[in-house]
């Protein structure tokens, strides 16, 4: 993998734009879990199979995409009601599941097209006759078919666009899947304002859709294509503003180990530039189709970025899914799809973090061992080839304790050779670490993995509901005094997971309390807003 991701790397310059200093918005909570999709049947029947499967399977869905084509044609935002009978039923019933639904979304109004019922966009004329489009009423040919683009900088025209979208966002649609359709238009674009540069002409057009509909539904989520990359002149375009797009897909890769290297590499490169929340294609799109092995590498992968999305085109509702392969590919899916959940609250309050201070979640990237850091926290070595042997060097400055088995410790700039079964993945927490995770079946417990060392501290956004509302938690450990003190904006039911090797010989100001021998965890339980809890003779990780 090192030789590949170096070749890459002659070819591909980290773009350093001015988007590196713009603050990225804070990614609502609801988007921190597993997305799936299909871009081959796309029927309700298609939507019901992919998410009752997983369901059944005790596999959780969090998002859906509909992706092209959903509506009769591009783009008048009327449903497909031959693909999507009963589409509101269809809605209504994954947002009964607590299940978000995004929809794929360009600006253009096509004169010709295919896959859809209109081929000729019935509002086609009227926006050119109205001068809503760009480039004077040129048709420009686009992966769509032929069409005009809104004009984003004509107000008429972009009022009569939001009338447009009402049409969907009325219904209660959770956000929007934003593919390119600005790169269609030429370096210029002749607007009523004139000429601008593309690059100019996309702001407004990725600044409309993530201001209109934040202010339609403050929990919407923009998912957007994040980077292209022009192997004839070898530069990296950045698509949407970083300011204006909570995550972001890479490109249409294949199935296979090679493709999911090169996709690692794009995500790398797009955190880089200062985007949020880069997302994994879990079996990338089309082309070579993942085996079991390459779709379980895939998940596990996705597992520790910040978004994990599953679907594709050809072969979506064949290989992307777990259940078609065996009974070991849906539990080990399963399993790390539930990891990802479980650290949703931990990646939500980065995404706080990031929006305050910009950046990205993904931090202290290594290109070339494909390694990374989720906030400071957690470090993953990934895995992207079919050998099941990984080569670790571990961040510096600080130690590091293996996720699935919380009594192996590693040394700032330690290097280990390992072997990870098919079941396993190179995840590391860092010592000292407090961690905050999803509770099982409470909305209402704030819940912290606690691997206590030396003195440590942590300021936690957590999330009031499924949006970017959050407070404040303040939370200390010092593990040689044996104290949690914590400060809340306000009173909440606590649970804490300490890491400890042996059972204190005291706990004082808890509500409860339990010491799990075999996990060596101490579970604490506290209901307030300011308090500290005291353990005499904690055993944590200084000693070890």
């Amino acid at each position: 993998m090192k030789t590949f991701l170096t070749s890459i790397l002659l070819t591909i310059l980290i773009p350093l734009s001015a988007q590196e200093a713009k603050r990225p918005p804070i990614v609502p909570y609801s988007a921190f879990g597993h997305w799936v999709w299909e871009d081959h049947i796309r029927t309700t029947a298609s939507v019901n199979y992919m998410v009752n499967g997983y369901l059944d399977r005790d596999i959780p869905v969090d998002v859906v995409i509909f992706d092209s084509p959903w509506s009769t044609a591009y783009n008048n935002f009327e449903w497909d009601t031959l693909r999507y009978p009963g589409y509101k039923d269809l809605i209504k019933s994954l947002h009964e599941k607590d299940i978000n639904v995004l929809l794929w979304y360009t600006a253009m109004i096509n004169s010709n097209s295919t896959e859809v019922i209109h081929s000729k966009c019935p509002t086609f004329d009227y926006v050119v006759e109205n001068n809503f489009c760009t480039s004077e009423g040129k048709v420009h040919s686009w992966m769509k078919g032929n069409g005009v683009h809104i004009d984003f900088t004509n107000p008429d025209a972009v009022n009569w666009w939001h009338s447009q979208l009402d049409k969907v966002l009325d219904m209660g649609i959770d956000g929007w899947k934003v593919d390119v359709s600005a790169i269609f238009l030429g370096d210029s674009v002749l607007t009523s304002k004139g000429m601008l540069n593309q690059e100019d002409f996309r702001y407004l057009y990725f600044k409309d859709i993530f201001e209109y509909s934040k202010s339609k539904n403050p929990e919407s989520v923009i998912y957007s294509y994040g980077q292209f990359y022009r192997k004839k002149t070898k530069e990296i375009i950045n698509f949407p503003p970083v300011e204006y797009s909570h995550a972001q897909w890479s490109g249409d890769f294949r199935g296979d180990f090679k493709s999911m290297t090169e996709q690692l590499v794009r995500i790398y490169h797009t955190a880089l530039a200062g985007y949020i929340a880069p997302a994994c294609e879990i079996g990338g799109y089309g082309g070579n189709n993942s085996t079991k092995k390459e779709l379980i590498r895939y998940a596990q992968l996705a597992s520790v970025l910040p978004m994990m999305v599953n679907g594709g085109g050809y072969g979506a509702l064949n290989y992307h899914l777990p259940w078609n392969h065996d009974e070991e590919t849906v539990d080990i899916y399963r399993r790390f799809v539930k990891l990802h959940q479980k650290i949703s609250p931990y990646l939500f309050s980065e995404s706080v973090d990031r929006h305050l201070n910009g950046g990205s979640i993904i931090k202290n990237i290594s290109l070339e061992k494909g390694s990374h850091q989720l906030g400071d926290n957690i470090f993953i070595q990934t895995i992207t080839s079919n050998c099941d042997t990984a080569e670790i060097i571990f961040p510096e400055n600080d130690r590091w304790i293996d996720y699935w088995d919380k009594t192996r410790i590693y040394n700032s700039s330690d290097k280990i050779v390992d072997d990870y079964p098919i079941d396993k993945y190179p995840v590391f927490v860092r010592s000292g670490s407090i961690i905050p995770i999803k509770a099982l079946n409470s909305d209402s417990l704030v819940e912290f993995v606690i691997y206590p060392d030396a003195i440590s501290k942590y300021h936690y956004h957590k999330p009031n509901g499924k949006g970017t509302e959050y407070s404040d938690v303040e939370i200390s450990v010092n593990e040689k005094k044996g104290t949690i003190s914590v400060h809340s904006d306000t009173e909440q039911n606590f649970k804490f997971n300490v890491v400890c090797f042996k059972k204190p010989t005291s706990v004082h100001g808890v509500d409860k309390f339990e010491f799990n021998k075999e996990d060596s965890v101490l579970i604490l339980e506290k209901n307030g807003s300011s308090f500290e809890i005291k353990m005499n003779e904690l055993m944590g990780y200084r000693n070890k």
